[in-house]
């Protein structure tokens, strides 16, 4: 590719040759050169935009800080009701299990009965029993009910 140039400061007219290589080098460097300065605007003005209390940049911040707020708060809801819902279907199995042990008690004729602990706070700390006319008790934690 020639250019040309044609001046009145200039005796004679001046021509370059230009080739394809030096064109797209020349492309990609003026696009290098605004992509940096684009960069470098950017990094500055919101360096600074805090400092110099700029109302328009504050209110970028803002909206960006706005923004991640409300995902976080989003995730975070989305977890518990997750934790609820499995929280929900483990009192569901252990309600199951509880009922289960006390079918199989009854079929093996251990007559089991709750004891104080039960009647305070809703989990039993202790149980007692019979198992062929002999009395016996366990104590410790058996079981919590989440109430």
């Amino acid at each position: 590719m020639n250019i040309i140039l044609v001046s009145n400061k200039f005796a004679q007219a001046r021509s370059f040759a230009v080739s394809t290589p030096q064109v797209i080098f020349l492309g990609l460097l003026l696009g290098l050169l605004v992509v940096s300065l684009a960069v470098l605007m950017n990094y500055f003005s919101l360096r600074y935009a805090v400092t110099n209390q700029s109302p328009y940049l504050q209110s970028l911040l803002e909206a960006v800080q706005a923004e991640q707020t409300r995902k976080t708060q989003s995730y975070l809801r989305e977890s518990l009701n997750t934790m609820a819902a499995r929280l929900g279907e483990m009192q569901a199995k252990l309600q199951r299990l509880d009922t289960l042990g006390e079918c199989r008690h009854q079929a093996a004729g251990i007559h089991v009965r709750p004891g104080a602990g039960a009647r305070r706070c809703g989990v039993d700390h202790s149980v007692e029993g019979t198992l062929d006319g002999r009395a016996w008790r366990k104590s410790g934690l058996v079981g919590a009910t989440g109430r």
